[in-house]
């Protein structure tokens, strides 16, 4: 993580990032496929950390491979 990343993202932050709509990333967590996140009062926050592992484990396998 560079030293310029936020170590908790909001829902907007996530939204941003992915380059998708805030109610796409409420859908996700409605359905339990969003990364796992932490509850601040009534604020939803992403680590960085979780996210980044969230994103690798989204990446498709290439057609063809076993």
């Amino acid at each position: 993580m560079s030293a310029t990343a936020k170590p908790w993202l909001s829902v907007r932050d996530f939204a941003d990032l992915l380059g998708v709509p805030e109610r796409t990333v409420r859908a996700w967590r409605l359905q339990g496929r969003d990364p796992e996140s932490v509850n601040f009062g009534r604020h939803v926050r992403y680590s960085r950390e979780a996210v980044d592992e969230w994103i690798t484990a989204q990446r498709a396998t290439p057609r063809g491979a076993a």
